[in-house]
Formats: structure tokens, sequence, C-alpha cells
């Protein structure tokens, strides 16, 4: 599941490089109210960029799976509570740092799903001691009424804490050259860290469950992912029939203006609202039910089958992945991140495509340096 959300991340930022259709209309926050979905005489653009919309929801949801699972593990083992906090506090700030690395590929200063999940991690050093009924009452709770939140306090991110915290928010920095001579105006802040720890809360409850349920209960959590895929499924539907020109509660104020079917399905990810949440993590889950019972036939993908690949290497081909885009951009035609990119929609598959290929292999390396040095500096990608 990890590995396929990799793919189509490639395809979003290959379009941020390559293509010059983009039609990115998915923040509340900046302005999306009533914009074109078809500026350029079709719905590719939009749903180029809409069919990435599951890669965060998913990257958070596996990354507090994939915690639980190793840190309750280690409980099991009885390995000491501070031992385990110390792993959450490095792994936490070593992903935060490394936003300052993926600034250079994205030629932008950003707060993104790297900080997400690392300010995520720190956040679990405290709330990873209480029971799974009150993580998933707080993870669905904020998904449910965090909306309302933002609206009691009147927050509009304008990069203070509310933009740590709540909402999105960015600043103009200056047109100068900015680090080793790209070009970096800005200072975006897309990825507050609430709306995305509800997330984690609830992929890391799911952990728990899975530990559980135990070996051979594929089928058995199929059952409840495709449970949890419906209720999802169902709350964005009546959201955006309850929606109109007028506006509704779960999707900001990103209204539904028309009744055009890319209309109904312009959620807001800039703040991360319910409809945007419930679409994403029903079709996540969805699809991981599918998954899950394509493994309990007892056929597992061969070892370098490219999603699997993909998905063990995750943090490793991210933080690779748009410098390769963008060198390649700026030594072919001159191209900084955020300038006219020379191709259409087209562009966006092939470059991921091409970025895909480049580093199916890399990524073959660091899979067997991993696992041939547990130890080392590979723990920490």
């Amino acid at each position: 599941m990890r590995g396929l959300v990799m793919v189509l991340m490639a395809v979003d930022h290959a379009s941020d490089v390559f293509n010059n259709e983009i039609v990115a209309q998915d923040a509340a926050a900046w302005g999306a109210l009533g914009a074109d979905l078809t500026p350029y005489g079709g719905p590719w653009p939009f749903m180029t960029r809409w069919i990435t919309h599951l890669c965060a929801p998913t990257f958070l949801f596996l990354a507090g799976t994939a915690l639980a699972l190793s840190v309750e593990r280690r409980v099991a083992r009885g390995a000491s509570a501070w031992s385990i906090d110390r792993h959450l506090i490095a792994r936490g700030l070593v992903l935060i740092l490394l936003e300052l690395w993926m600034a250079v590929g994205f030629q932008t200063i950003a707060q993104q799903v790297l900080f997400a999940i690392g300010g995520s991690l720190l956040c679990m050093v405290f709330l990873r001691r209480l029971p799974s009924w009150a993580l998933l009452t707080l993870g669905l709770g904020w998904m449910v009424l965090g909306e309302r939140c933002v609206e009691l306090l009147g927050v509009t991110g304008q990069l203070g804490w509310e933009t740590v915290l709540m909402v999105p928010g960015f600043k103009p920095l200056t047109s100068e050259p900015r680090l080793w001579g790209f070009f970096m105006p800005w200072f975006v802040g897309p990825y507050p860290l609430l709306p995305w720890l509800a997330i984690l809360l609830v992929g890391w409850v799911f952990g728990r469950w899975l530990l559980a349920a135990g070996e051979g209960a594929e089928r058995r959590t199929a059952r409840l992912l495709l449970s949890w895929a419906a209720v999802g499924l169902a709350v964005f539907v009546l959201q955006r029939s309850l929606d109109g020109p007028d506006g509704f509660y779960g999707n900001y104020s990103l209204a539904r203006t028309d009744d055009t079917w890319l209309r109904w399905l312009q959620v807001s990810k800039y703040p991360a609202s319910l409809a945007f949440s419930a679409l994403e993590l029903g079709l996540m889950a969805l699809l991981l039910a599918g998954f899950f019972l394509w493994q309990g036939r007892g056929a597992p993908p061969g070892r370098r089958q490219a999603l699997l690949v993909f998905g063990q290497c995750a943090l490793f081909f991210y933080v690779l992945h748009m410098h390769v885009m963008s060198a390649f951009a700026w030594v072919v035609w001159g191209k900084l991140f955020g300038q006219p990119a020379p191709f259409g929609v087209a562009g966006a598959w092939l470059g991921a495509l091409g970025v895909l290929i480049v580093l199916y292999p890399v990524c073959l390396w660091f899979r067997a340096q991993r696992e041939a040095n547990p130890g080392g500096w590979t723990r920490w990608l």
C-alpha cells in the first residue's frame, strides 16, 4: 500500500516540475472557492492532482501503524519506557530536520509531510501511553470537530502557532536567490500538525489491533477495513450532498458551487477537512482491504516487485526523488522549481515514470545495505 502511494506521490511532484497544466485547487486556505477546475478544457489536469490526495493521509496512517507495531513489540520484549521514548524523539527530530534537505529539491522552504510525521512522533512520546479508545476518540474527534475549533479560535494561518498546529500559512521571503543559488521566494506551511496527527492516531490504533489479531487474520482485517471504507465514503457523500453554494460544515470554506462531478471531488486538503479525510481514508481502507485479501491467498509479492521495493524504501525514495527531477530539469533546460514547465499533463506521468525507473535500482541497493547492516546509517531512512 505504501509503495502504491509512493508512485502516486511521484506523479504529483513530477507535475510540479514537468506539467504546465497543473490544477491544484484543493486549498480552502488559499482561495480555491469557485475556481475553474478545467482551465485547459478537460478534467485530466485536475484528476492527475486529485488521485494523489491519497498519499499524505496514507503516509500518516501507515506511519502510525508501523510505529505501533514496533513500539508495542518492544514493550512486550521488556524494553524500558525511556528507550522507546528516546527512539520516538530521535526519529521525529530526524524527520523534521530532513525538511531542510527537501527544501533543496522543492526549492521552497516548507513545513510539509515530514514535519507532520516527525511532529506527530514527538507527540506520541506522551500519547502512546493512552488506551486505544482514547487515541481513537482524539483522532476521529479532531477530524469531525477540527473545523469548528478553527472557527471558534478565529485562526487565520499567519505563520504563527496556528500554522504549526492548525491551519496552513505562507509568507513571501525575498526574490533574491537563496540556498546554493536556488530560488526560494516563499516559506510555505501547508501541513499543520493537528489534522495529520489525528490520522496517525487512527493508524496507531489499527497497528495495535493488528498485533492483537495475530497472524492469519487477513480476512478479519479486510472485513474491518471494508467497514471503515463504507463509513468514510458515506460521510464524504453526505457532506458533499448537504454542501452547496452557501457552504456546509465539513469542507472548510470550499463550498460546492455547482453540481458538476469535479466540484463534488473538490475537497480541502489545506487544511485537511472532514470531507477530505473521510474520502481519502475510505479509499485507502478499500485498497488496503484488497491487499490483505490478496496476502491471505498465500501469494506474497516477489522480493523485487516494484511496489514492495518502493514501499520498503519509502523515506529513502522520498528524500531523493525531488532532487533527481529538479536537477534534471535544471541541467536540461535551466528550469527552477515554480517556473513554467515545458510539457502538459502527460509530462507528470512521463516524469514520474522516469524517476521511478532511475530510483528503482538505487532502492534495491539501499534495501540490501539496510538488511546487511540493520544498525548502520540506513536505519534512519
